[in-house]
Order: structure tokens, then sequence, then C-alpha cells
């Protein structure tokens, strides 16, 4: 059965600390088990090619939790405007399944 992929849209301000939680569930609202994968891995930047990301750190629990997190050096190396993510799982055996995909806007802050 493919992975429920969630589109999400968020907004994130370059210096400050990101942290965002998604609780995958099933079509009929019980949640996604998650205890066939090994590792998660997510990246944001500004369009597919860009040499410029950041890896967000990843965890996840076997009842269908995800978290991803930028601390504020990661978020200040961002490009404001409009980037890209995507949260991907993968098996022990390799088989990679995307789980989260969506754009987050980029601002400046107004602290100094």
């Amino acid at each position: 059965m493919p992975a429920p992929t969630e589109v999400t849209n968020v907004v994130i301000e370059k210096g400050m600390s990101f942290s965002l939680e998604f609780d995958i569930s099933n079509d009929d609202g019980t949640d996604y088990s998650l205890s066939g994968f090994s590792t998660a891995s997510a990246t944001i930047r500004k369009h597919a090619k860009s040499t410029i990301k950041e890896d967000f750190t990843t965890t996840f629990t076997a009842a269908g939790v995800i978290t991803i997190s930028l601390d504020t050096t990661q978020t200040g190396n961002l490009e404001v405007g409009r980037n890209y993510f995507d949260v991907v799982l993968e098996t022990s055996g390799g088989t990679k399944e995307k789980f989260i995909r969506g754009s987050a806007i980029v601002e400046d802050t107004m602290v100094p």
C-alpha cells in the first residue's frame, strides 16, 4: 500500500527556530504504522536544482508521528520567498517513500 502523502504549506522566519509535527493517518483515521522504516530525511530548497539547501532534523515514531525541525543558523541560510520541501522515509532494504511535501514561504524577520 503506498504511503499517504500529506501536502502542507508553512511559513518560516529567517533566523528563528522552526519545528513542525505531522500525524500521518490512514484513510479511516487510524495511525499509519511507520514501524517498517529505519531512517527519515527531509530537505528544503528554493527549487529542485538549487545548490542552496538545508536538511531538517527529522524524527518519527512507529505510531505515525513525524517531526521536522531547523535551527536558527539553518533558517538564516534559507533564501527569502517560496521554497519547497519533502520528507522521505526509507526501509532497511532501501525502499523510499515520500510522506510529506510542501512549500514554505521564508520571510525575513524583524528581530535583529
